[in-house]
């Protein structure tokens, strides 16, 4: 137990207090025999990339959705991959994934019975950047909107400033009527 929640050194140290002498390479040698646990079969999995060298070398993590644990590592992003870790999984019910082609097609290959998702983040993501996009493509009518800023003394700002067909239409302010 004192191998697998402090690992090496730690561990080590605390078998020491307990009066037990192990060098931290006995430590993680005990840990590395044990049987890999049982994981029940996700139901829900996440599916994104990762990269060990950015721009040049990725590969596939996969995390349980609904106890947030990763549950497979793939050496690579190709959809035959994917396909072939999914296929040994026929209880997956959601696939929640980026738009990357690559994911899309390896989750239909090997999950076709699973419902493809698009993830939170990435919703998020593609949202902010449509309302970017939104808001250059309409910069003209948002100036029409804010008024001129005031010099000053040069008294009130003019009412021209608003396009008449607009439907924001300008209202007392505060000094005009004060």
């Amino acid at each position: 137990m004192v191998g697998l929640t402090l690992a090496g050194r730690a561990g080590a140290r605390m078998a020491g207090v307990f009066g037990v002498s192990v060098s931290r390479s006995t430590v993680l040698r005990l840990v590395e025999v044990l049987p890999e646990p049982e994981v029940p079969a996700p139901r829900v999995v996440g599916v994104d990339e990762y990269a060990t060298r950015k721009g040049r070398v990725y590969g596939t993590v996969l995390v349980d959705c609904e106890t947030r644990r990763p549950v497979g590592l793939l050496p690579d992003r190709e959809a035959s991959s994917l396909a072939e870790w999914l296929a040994k999984r026929p209880g997956i019910e959601v696939v929640c994934r980026d738009r990357a082609p690559f994911f899309a097609e390896g989750a239909s290959a090997g999950a076709p019975q699973a419902i493809q998702v698009a993830d939170r983040w990435h919703l998020w993501h593609n949202l902010s950047e449509a309302a970017e996009r939104a808001l250059v493509r309409h910069r003209q009518c948002l100036r029409v909107l804010t008024p001129e800023p005031v010099e000053e003394g040069s008294g009130e700002p003019e009412s021209s400033a608003v396009d008449p067909a607009s439907p924001w239409k300008a209202t007392d302010s505060p000094t005009a009527s004060g």
